[in-house]
């Protein structure tokens, strides 16, 4: 009997048809599913060129996510863009540019190998009528100094950083004639909770909300929505809240675990009772979130480690070589991409000792005694 395999890209629930040619690991129900997976599986799998960091770009693009990888920042503007919002429109732009556009991400690479990353980048979107280039176009054309280094930007990434400090502390009560050292103390003296709720204060006022590599997008919910326009929506929910209470009934709701509370107070109820459940106990919340977390970190950061809880968890203890923690990683990214994934069932597998009976239902393991193996953890506790 021939093996069922199924359809690499996830959410598609196809038999696999045909198997990747460059690493024969995953299989395809068809070509459109692979070109739509290719951005993503070309960083596990043997593409017969360099990875470059245009395909990082590329995949932030596809995830909607500021690019983690510091090259790749550096590369195409984003250390330079300093601010939220200015990192924001400027993955606008190559969203325009490579996805709505159709710019390959190795044309990308090619033009900014050649130093005219700036022109080709007006010559394609000056292509779109005016009434359909949006914000993001005309904004680059006044923010050019992100890509060009002959530029000075208008300030330095440690003044526009301390005007963020300084725009927060202000809105929540602070004296504008404190020092940043005043600030900075002060903040720091009230204790971790109170001092989120100031992170929390400085992203949003900056036109922000927190991203998976900020330890506030699981302390503060972001974590539990599923999909990236729920997460926006709850920033949104975030800062109409700030401004409609004060910063200590804020505070003191956050260290009580009543923000659900406080929302539904200001005519703002959360909608999702996963971040009501994670706000209500944000201390002590499912690992599952941590993993949620370290995946999409990871695929931008390959040195990243895992938490300890998420190591104990989800067997990532067990991995004695990189290649058994890439499969690890590569299961659960799997996992959390499927249409009908909910991480608290996850959750609920890994506290019974059941992690790969349930992913299998997911996700196709192979070998699987060796995922059975890697996936194994200390639970079910014993009781006593």
């Amino acid at each position: 009997m021939s093996t069922i395999h199924a359809c690499g890209r996830p959410n598609c629930d196809k038999d696999g048809l045909k198997r990747c040619s460059g690493c024969a690991k995953v299989w395809y129900c068809g070509q459109e599913c692979q070109r739509w997976d290719w951005v993503a599986h070309i960083f596990h799998c043997n593409p017969g060129r360099p990875i470059t960091t245009a395909d990082h770009l590329a995949l932030a693009v596809d995830r909607n996510f500021l690019p983690e990888d510091e090259q790749t920042c550096a590369d195409y503007g984003f250390t330079r863009a300093f601010t939220p919002q200015n990192q924001g429109m400027l993955l606008g732009l190559y969203i325009g540019l490579i996805e709505h556009m159709g710019t390959k991400p190795k044309t990308v690479h090619r033009w900014r190998v050649q130093g005219t990353l700036i022109k080709e980048i007006k010559a394609t979107l000056s292509k779109l009528p005016e009434g359909a280039r949006g914000g993001y176009y005309p904004w680059f054309l006044e923010h050019q100094y992100v890509l060009d280094q002959s530029k000075a930007p208008p300030a330095s990434p440690q003044e526009l950083a301390d005007a963020a400090v300084k725009r927060a502390w202000v809105f929540t009560g602070g004296s504008s004639a404190a020092s940043m050292a005043e600030i900075l103390e002060a903040e720091h003296s009230e204790g971790k909770d109170r001092s989120s709720c100031y992170q929390l204060y400085r992203t949003l006022l900056s036109g922000w909300h927190p991203s998976p590599s900020m330890s506030l997008w699981v302390s503060f919910g972001f974590c539990a929505t599923k999909t990236m326009e729920e997460e926006e929506d709850l920033g949104v929910r975030y800062m109409t809240l700030i401004h409609s209470c004060t910063f200590d009934e804020f505070c003191t709701a956050y260290e009580s675990g009543s923000l659900p509370t406080l929302f539904r107070s200001k005519d703002q109820p959360l909608p999702d009772q996963r971040v009501i459940d994670l706000l209500s106990n944000h201390i002590s919340h499912p690992s599952v979130w941590n993993l949620k977390q370290f995946i999409l970190q990871v695929e931008q950061n390959p040195n990243l480690r895992p938490p300890r809880s998420v190591s104990c968890d989800y067997g990532f203890m067990n991995c004695t070589s990189s290649v058994q923690t890439q499969d690890l990683i590569n299961a659960y990214k799997c996992y959390f991409e499927h249409a009908k994934s909910d991480p608290l069932e996850l959750h609920q597998a890994a506290i019974k000792g059941e992690l790969a009976q349930y992913v299998g239902t997911f996700v196709v393991l192979k070998p699987r005694k060796k995922f059975v193996a890697l996936m194994k953890n200390p639970y079910p506790l014993r009781e006593y």
